[in-house]
């Protein structure tokens, strides 16, 4: 099974889809299209991992109390998506919810001017996933999560750095008891 993502029209309809290479027939894997662009980061044999980049907006800070604007930005919502995929990804997955793992907003003036997106790198083992990020402040983080079919997974931060530094490509050896960055 391929799995892919494409987008209609001016990409304002996304997509995410699996090709049975057998058969030659590709199969939406959401019930509606995404007005946000899709893209697929990783599959293994049980888990499908995608980010959700919502298009730029701009992002208003209020005063708690008096509601003043404090500051404003352009920003980038964004989510990391999971969905379990079992023994026969084409019949579960259009029954299964995806799962958000995390959520933020990519802020541009706190990344590095070299960075594009709030995923650094990914890492995807059998129900291990280990994920560099970026927050909205300019903090990487490096997270591993648990990933069960049935319990929700559970998120360990391994190390974060900042001031500028960046936290990418993490990998790690097949059994998961040694990880690299």
């Amino acid at each position: 099974t391929i799995y892919y993502t494409a987008s209609g029209k001016n990409d304002s309809e996304w997509i995410l889809a699996a090709l049975d290479n057998q058969t030659k027939v590709s199969t939406p894997l959401l019930p509606q299209a995404s007005t946000s662009p899709l893209l697929v980061l990783s599959s293994s044999n049980n888990w499908l991992i995608w980010l959700r980049f919502n298009l730029p907006q701009q992002i208003v800070m209020k005063n708690a109390r008096t509601h003043k604007i404090i500051s404003s930005y352009e920003g980038r919502p964004w989510s990391l998506e999971a969905t379990y995929l079992g023994n026969d990804p084409a019949s579960t997955f259009t029954t299964a919810s995806p799962i958000t793992l995390q959520k933020g907003i990519f802020d541009t003036t706190t990344a590095p001017a070299w960075v594009h997106t709030p995923i650094g790198g990914i890492w995807s083992g059998q129900n291990m996933l280990l994920v560099t990020t970026l927050d909205k402040q300019g903090t990487s983080h490096l997270v591993r999560y648990t990933l069960d079919a049935v319990k929700s997974p559970r998120a360990t931060e391994l190390a974060s750095t900042q001031n500028g530094h960046v936290l990418t490509s993490p990998t790690a050896t097949s059994n998961g008891t040694s990880i690299y960055w």
